[in-house]
């Protein structure tokens, strides 16, 4: 008899909420974490939840709006060159939010939280897994470090949800298709005066992008993501100097920035998805299956519909068994989705990327026709709040 029912390797955000569904459906859960146990937050990051994701989350006993959480109703859609703006409100979809602003720390520490309220959920801290083999029988044996001490348990399941730079995907030979792009994001928070607070902004510029991202009344967080040599240069420049760029990429609807608050950060994206997100006994979650631009912001939301596409299998399984057939359908659900945000984001960073008169006009022909069709936008609007139109 195995020791765990479930073994889920990767103790961030993915990874805990993997591991209360699994604890949630009366699973005996390992979750090992590569962190310490206390985690030292100091990071801008912001984070946008979609409206089925908040759902899953509550659903999970995470109530996401004690959280310091703030409402996005609204999502406008631009480029910098081109007329024409696509908007998506919630309210023409009947729902209350299109999605929630929440800091990557707040939703880590509710998460944490939740993690040590559960009576069959087992957390081992500073564990590396190093050796994953998976029997005919589908039961797996792992062995992991922990705070210098080496483990072997067994487990029916494996759930890797340890990064772009999996271990596990590695470990059991799952190849992934990597994109050679070299593009860096850029985050800043921001003060503002003035400004419509429940209202995202997207812009694209030549080449790359432009978020903001309201998290408060009166603060947002700009989220650059560009070839890594223009960042690398912006990283040197003043807070003065990067809120008049903003307002210059921005136009007029930037002319509610007041300052920078704090330091701005910034990290190096991947853009690669795994050619299999399951095999028997083995499930890849969030960034180990697939790690795009935050263009969309579907990162995070991707890897919580995969816990949702697990779980629903697993119920109609009605056995934690994962076999050839539930692999086979877990593939067959999740690819789909994996593919067509891979997809989306190569395009719209493409098509946004090229400059001249001809491909203009033609852009801001489509985006201003696009704009007035009621149908498009609630398509657009229902997609993005995580919901199949």
């Amino acid at each position: 008899m195995p020791d765990f029912d479930v073994v889920v390797v990767g103790g961030g955000l993915i990874g805990m909420a993997a591991a209360l569904s699994m604890s949630k459906m009366s699973y005996k859960v390992l979750l090992l974490d590569a962190s310490p146990q206390k985690t030292d937050f100091n990071s801008n990051k912001t984070l946008v939840l979609n409206h089925a994701s908040v759902n899953f989350l509550e659903y999970l006993g995470v109530q996401v709006a004690d959280l310091n959480d703030h409402d996005i109703q609204k999502c406008i859609v631009s480029a910098r060159g081109h007329l024409g703006r696509v908007r998506m409100d919630a309210e023409s979809v009947n729902l209350d939010f299109l999605g929630k602003s929440i800091s990557y720390s707040c939703l880590f520490t509710g998460l944490q939280d939740k993690i040590l309220t559960q009576n069959n959920l087992t957390v081992k801290h500073s564990a590396y897994v190093n050796e994953l083999k998976i029997s005919n029988r589908v039961q797996c044996k792992v062995g992991f470090e922990a705070s210098g001490e080496q483990y072997h348990t067994s487990s029916n399941l494996v759930l890797a949800a340890d990064g772009f730079n999996s271990k596990c995907r590695d470990l059991v030979g799952l190849a992934t298709h990597m994109e050679d792009i070299d593009y860096k994001c850029l985050v800043a928070r921001v003060c503002m005066k003035s400004y419509p607070d429940h209202v995202a902004m997207q812009r694209f510029l030549a080449p790359g992008s432009l978020a903001t991202i309201p998290i408060s009344d009166n603060s947002a967080s700009l989220i650059w993501t560009l070839p890594s040599s223009i960042v690398e240069i912006r990283e040197s420049l003043s807070q003065k100097s990067l809120i008049s760029i903003a307002r210059s990429e921005l136009g007029n609807s930037a002319s509610y920035f007041k300052e920078i608050i704090g330091q701005p950060e910034s990290y190096s994206p991947k853009l690669q998805y795994a050619e299999k997100c399951s095999v028997p006994g083995l499930v890849l979650l969030g960034s180990a299956a697939i790690n795009l631009l935050p263009i969309t912001a579907q990162g995070l939301n991707i890897g919580l519909r995969d816990i949702i596409a697990l779980e629903n299998i697993l119920l109609e399984s009605k056995t934690i068994s994962w076999d050839e057939y539930n692999a086979t359908q877990y593939n067959k659900i999740r690819k789909q989705d994996h593919l067509f945000c891979y997809r989306q984001v190569k395009y719209l960073q493409k098509i946004f990327s090229h400059t001249n008169p001809p491909l203009n006009f033609i852009r801001s022909f489509a985006m201003s026709s696009l704009s007035i069709l009621p149908m498009f936008t609630g398509t657009l609007a229902t997609k993005g709040a995580g919901y199949s139109p």
